[in-house]
């Protein structure tokens, strides 16, 4: 089976391509934007078959992107991308070009003979669900469950493409958006901050640990959804991120499902709530009953000792 993968980011193509490799198919990708020359050097040592270069067209293009992919598109039986907000847009629109189902949010696959099963959650996270592919469909990997390709000795063909951009927007000027923090999807340590917080200023009570751990800080979708104590790309959740630390705090958070969706690859979930029948203690390693406004300052007290 052919494939064809594209993705709003290199590490996050390097993700899909992954899963590509593992499910045994035989992938082609698609790199638009800048540097793709340089970009493609690196991604070409990972197990593509063909990669095919666009620079006049802006991985965050959707216009353009799904007419480039739909172009392209006769001949594979997948089209494979990332299950961010870009991957999700330009999917829907590719499949209703393709005339193809489409496939959202996977975490695993499994093969039965030749059929290929893919695997996702469902209800909130609350159930998974075991999907047979059926031809032609496009596809779209969830972030973070796929460690990104390793090296692999396939040299593959590398062409460039022509295509004039169709987008109906036109684009007058570029800001890069000011980085706040650790990327919450790629910390080890992230701390999330939920309703027990009264009021913004005391967000600095997370801050200052997470200076000293060396943490990410996020929120619960209220603090960046509803309240704006905090920019969106901190919202932890379904609808936002999905991490995978080593370690989560989750201070004064009720434990929603959309948020437990977005922390249970965690490898250790330690919850601190001054209700003990917060639903966040049901999916959490270790749970501490305590008014945050005396656990975090005593337990950044502890560390600092420590760590002089």
């Amino acid at each position: 089976m052919k494939a064809l993968v594209f993705a709003s980011s290199d590490d996050l193509l390097l993700e899909v391509l992954n899963f590509s490799v593992q499910a045994g198919l035989s992938t082609d990708i698609l790199i638009t934007g800048d540097n793709c020359d340089e970009r493609s050097k690196e991604i070409a040592k990972r197990g593509a078959k063909n990669i095919f270069i666009c620079d006049t067209v802006d991985p965050t293009d959707e216009d353009s992107l799904t007419s480039l992919i739909s172009s392209l598109s006769g001949g594979y039986g997948m089209v494979l991308t990332s299950s961010d907000r870009i991957g999700k847009a330009v999917s829907a629109r590719v499949s209703q070009r393709m005339r193809a189902g489409s496939v959202m949010d996977v975490i695993s696959f499994m093969r039965r003979g030749d059929e290929l099963i893919l695997v996702r959650h469902i209800m909130g996270g609350k159930a998974v669900v075991e999907e047979r592919v059926v031809l032609p469909v496009v596809v779209g990997i969830k972030p973070r469950k796929f460690e990104p390709a390793k090296e692999n000795p396939v040299e593959p063909n590398i062409r460039r493409i022509e295509f004039s951009p169709v987008s109906r927007l036109r684009i007058v000027e570029r800001r890069r958006k000011k980085a706040s923090g650790v990327r919450l999807d790629r910390a080890d340590i992230v701390i999330g901050c939920g309703r027990g917080f009264k009021s913004k200023d005391d967000l600095k009570l997370a801050y200052e640990l997470a200076e000293l751990l060396g943490a990410a800080v996020g929120s619960s979708r209220p603090l960046a959804a509803d309240l704006k104590w905090m920019p969106e790309e901190r919202w932890i959740g379904m609808s936002g991120v999905t991490i995978k630390p080593k370690l989560y705090i989750a201070v004064g958070i009720s434990g929603q499902q959309q948020h437990i969706a977005g922390i249970t690859d965690s490898k250790i979930i330690v919850a601190v709530n001054s209700d003990p029948n917060a639903p966040i203690f049901r999916s959490s390693d270790y749970g501490v009953v305590q008014d945050l406004y005396k656990f975090l300052p005593a337990l950044k007290s502890v560390i600092g000792r420590r760590k002089r």
